[in-house]
């Protein structure tokens, strides 16, 4: 390592409390990520769509892009202050960033008005809750339990593909085959008023269709 790098491992279970992605980063980038969905929803029903349209129309292209808008909007200011905690030494010179006042500015004026624009049946407190979720660190059990899963559902999905009977021709399902392209080009003998376009036509299709007529007759003399 060099010498002016120190590399200091972070206890277990303290994501919340001191690593720097949960000291805000990641609940204001939640909030304009919401904020630039709903603005797209308003403009959708401005525009004359419904709601209902807008969501059934959103893909994960238009959340990638989202995405990128919203870590675009996260300020400097704020990657910078995160690191107080861990770093006070280094980040005294920061400008002061307040996590849940960058937040509330961001769910009071601009989330909650779309949301009424939108007729939502939202408040603070709903939108708090759910740019504020964090994930829960997953046990050792939580991982055995996931990878059994994640087993059983590859083994069903291999027992569907063996149990799917392999492709064979017969006899019976080739002469259907026959039958039923003949009486397709019958049709087109009725309809088409251009005899020579027709036949060269006909002729093709018996062209094609030599190599399962050499099937047919094989399994046929058998």
């Amino acid at each position: 390592m060099h010498p002016d790098v120190k590399v200091v491992y972070l206890p277990p279970s303290i994501t919340a409390l001191i690593q720097p992605m949960d000291q805000g980063v990641i609940a204001t980038f939640k909030a304009y990520y919401l904020w630039q969905t709903f603005a797209q929803a308003v403009r959708s029903t401005e525009s004359g769509r419904t709601l209902r349209d807008f969501w059934n129309g959103f893909n994960i292209l238009n959340a990638t892009r989202n995405i990128a808008a919203a870590w675009k909007d996260v300020t400097q200011q704020c990657m910078k202050g995160v690191w107080k905690k861990v770093m006070k030494t280094h980040v005294d010179t920061f400008k002061s960033f307040n996590k849940d006042s960058a937040v509330d500015i961001i769910v009071r004026n601009k989330i909650l008005v779309l949301g009424n624009q939108l007729k939502l049946d939202i408040d603070e407190e709903d939108i708090h809750e759910l740019v504020g979720i964090e994930a829960e660190e997953l046990s050792n059990e939580d991982l055995i339990e996931l990878e059994e899963e994640r087993r059983k559902e590859a083994e069903a999905v291999e027992e569907e593909v063996i149990a799917e009977a392999p492709k064979t021709f017969t006899t019976k399902k080739l002469a259907e085959a026959f039958d039923a392209i003949s009486s397709g080009v019958r049709m087109l003998e009725e309809m088409d008023v251009n005899y020579e376009r027709f036949t060269k036509t006909d002729r093709q299709i018996q062209d094609a269709l030599a190599c399962y007529w050499e099937i047919y007759n094989e399994k046929n003399n058998k």
